[in-house]
């Protein structure tokens, strides 16, 4: 890892002259982010990102990346409205940043060594939590969210939150109305075949809000399944583009059968998403300790969203 040395510069150069406050936060801050991506050198990060956990001004992050390129510590382009800023992380060795097929290669092996070490020590056989009657709870979908996330995240994350407000029986009188229009006998077993159907068809603006959301969902009915978490596993595991993934989703079939049965599985995109922000060590404990719940099936809907929200946590 490059931070030891790019630390151990910084100091040299501190000793020379002193860096501002401001700077070396905001330095050790891009050192940091850098690292979550596995060193990959540039990377991109956005301006409201680091106003929002350093407490800075946007005015106070120009200045302080410009004293820091002067002082040949980093580099950066400005970003756009559609464009992000992106950093480079300079020093004198650059061999010391590994390379992007580098840093594939190193991921596909912490999750191949992982799967494989939670196979030969798997979960003790429990049932899967039987079914039961839904408590309604409060659920407030207008939650304030990190700035650093794009607004594909932020519609994801509200669009969730919606969905479970209909497993929390928040909306009774409406699914009342969907049962006898569509002549089912609940909404719930549709919910995955339609996040599934939601985010593949890129329709999140248009479900972002409750009104969209019961809207989208009468008139795309005909294209929604009935199907459960286990089954729409399933068909990720045989429809895999990756062998890392479909391992995965068999390992949670057979490791965590709470989670299997309880939460809608993580699709392709957000399982190699969640694997890029987070260890996968600590990925595979946080879906056992999950697993653990007395409460998941009342509590939580989407596996993905759950793994955001305990990581977060830690």
């Amino acid at each position: 890892m490059p931070y030891k040395e790019l630390i151990n510069e910084f100091w040299k150069q501190n000793g020379f002259m002193p860096f501002s406050p401001i700077d070396t936060t905001v330095y050790h801050y891009l050192l940091y982010q850098c690292g979550l991506r596995g060193w990959h050198n540039p990377f991109q990060l956005q301006t409201r990102d680091i106003e929002f956990h350093l407490s800075i001004t946007r005015k106070q992050i120009g200045e302080s990346r410009n004293r820091l390129k002067q002082r040949g510590l980093i580099d950066f382009s400005v970003g756009s409205r559609k464009e992000t800023p992106t950093y480079l992380i300079k020093c004198l060795n650059l061999n010391m940043f590994p390379t992007e097929t580098q840093i594939e290669t190193q991921i596909e092996t912490q999750i191949e060594t992982q799967i494989e070490t939670y196979q030969e020590n798997p979960l003790k056989e429990r049932s899967p939590i039987p079914p039961k009657e839904y408590i309604p709870k409060e659920t407030d979908i207008n939650n304030k969210y990190s700035s650093s996330r794009t607004r594909e995240e932020i519609e994801l994350e509200r669009f969730d939150a919606l969905l479970q407000e209909v497993v929390d029986g928040k909306h009774q009188q409406w699914e009342d109305q969907m049962r006898k229009k569509h002549g089912i006998e609940s909404v719930l077993d549709y919910l995955p075949s339609f996040r599934n159907h939601v985010i593949a068809n890129a329709k999140m603006d248009s479900v972002a809000d409750v009104n969209g959301f019961k809207r989208y969902f009468n008139v795309a009915f005909r294209f929604f399944t009935k199907i459960n978490p286990i089954e729409l596993l399933g068909q990720y595991a045989a429809n895999a583009k990756s062998e890392k993934f479909s391992k995965f989703c068999n390992w949670i079939s057979k490791s965590a059968p709470n989670v299997a049965y309880g939460l809608v599985p993580m699709s392709e995109d957000e399982f190699e998403n969640i694997f890029s922000l987070y260890d996968s060590g600590k990925v595979f404990n946080t879906i056992r300790d999950i697993n653990e719940r007395e409460d998941l099936i009342a509590k939580y809907f989407s596996l993905y969203r759950t793994l955001l929200k305990w990581m977060k946590n830690e």
